[in-house]
């Protein structure tokens, strides 16, 4: 034959349908089975090598407070029976709520601290420099070699973190002052060792690299945010010419016997910085007092000049001198020329108002004019 042709033809089709309807009337409440969430999270230990595993939680100050005990509620109930995890949370102290008791039935929900967990672990008494010098030299010289080493694609710097620090600082005291200017923050230290980074270009950096530097950050980025605040701004600069300008300290004590809304939103915003919680003086017993140092910014535009700050707070020895110094304590003789008093009135602050007559300090030679009262 002269041609030939062939043809297959196949043809199959599926159909499936499904269909569901819900109906639901009245409040519809959702709820946790606490036991089949641990034994899921029980069994998922168990298969891990070391068999134990770590939750860390940040940014729980994000958390709206009235929601916080209820989250640590679920937290407790589900974590903590499993005895091979390990919960660490971050969070701000005094933004912080992980327990609401009703005050009528006594009941409470969420977690107690002290006995469900510790909180004695406080990351700014240990990054600070002012606490520890060595401990926090030692952090930011890691966290910069760290992040160096992550961009370095051609392996210039190098390897050795003293070594890449000699060749970045000129001097190992620009590298201490680079560590008080950032104040335990470690997004200040990358964004002021990126100032200091332009400003020096080709050159290593210094000392007056790293004060224009932090200089800049402190008014262009901190001091600018609180411009929304304008009674921020006016409680700041208040502490600034009475601590500094009077004082021609950097440290503070305020007592905790007033919750301060105002140095709460200065702490958050990181122009005052916590250095030790539970500070007594001896000339004030049962009184404890939180030691604040204002931000390197404030005063950096003074380190050289005559109204540079002497020191962290002022101290009386034991001759009843006063005398400037540098290492934070516990427990100190006498810090009354530290202590500000922030009084409210109308929402007013006003420093160094006093209320008896003990904190009243007098010359010890008086003019010897009389005058009749």
């Amino acid at each position: 034959m002269k041609s030939i042709s062939a043809g297959m033809e196949l043809t199959k089709s599926t159909a499936i349908g499904s269909s569901e309807r819900i109906k639901t009337t009245g409040k519809r409440t959702l709820r946790i089975h606490f036991n089949s969430i641990t034994k899921k999270l029980n069994d998922i230990v168990s298969m891990l090598p070391h068999k134990e595993l770590w939750i860390l939680i940040d940014e729980w100050s994000e958390i709206p407070l009235d929601l916080q005990p209820y989250l640590a509620e679920l937290l407790r109930r589900i974590l903590y029976p499993i005895p091979n995890i390990t919960v660490k949370i971050a969070a701000i102290a005094h933004r912080c709520n992980f327990m609401e008791v009703d005050m009528n039935t006594g009941a409470s929900i969420g977690i107690e601290l002290g006995s469900d967990a510790s909180s004695v672990i406080n990351l700014d008494e240990y990054m600070v420099f002012d606490n520890d010098s060595d401990a926090a030299k030692n952090f930011f010289k890691n966290l910069l070699h760290r992040h160096v080493c992550a961009i370095d694609k051609n392996s210039i710097c190098d390897r050795e973190p003293n070594l890449f620090i000699n060749d970045v600082f000129t001097q190992t005291s620009a590298f201490d002052e680079y560590v008080r200017a950032v104040e335990g923050v470690p997004r200040d230290a990358i964004n002021i060792i990126s100032l200091a980074a332009q400003t020096a270009l080709a050159n290593k950096i210094s000392i007056f690299h790293i004060r224009n530097s932090a200089q800049k950050w402190f008014q262009v980025n901190k001091h600018a945010a609180l411009n929304s605040r304008p009674e921020a701004v006016s409680l700041l600069d208040r502490i600034i010419n009475e601590v500094i300008g009077h004082r021609k300290s950097r440290g503070f004590l305020i007592s905790h016997e007033k919750n301060h809304k105002l140095i709460d939103y200065l702490y958050d915003m990181r122009v005052i910085h916590v250095l030790r919680q539970g500070v007594s003086a001896k000339n004030a017993v049962g009184k404890k007092y939180t030691l604040y140092t204002l931000d390197y910014g404030c005063y950096v535009e003074l380190m050289s000049s005559k109204n540079a700050p002497l020191g962290l707070i002022i101290e009386s020895d034991e001759n009843d001198e006063l005398q400037y110094i540098e290492v934070p304590k516990s427990d100190y003789r006498s810090v009354r020329n530290s202590i500000l008093d922030l009084e409210e009135d109308n929402g007013q602050l006003r420093l160094n108002l006093f209320t008896s007559t003990e904190h009243l300090q007098l010359p010890n030679h008086q003019n010897k004019t009389k005058k009749s009262v």
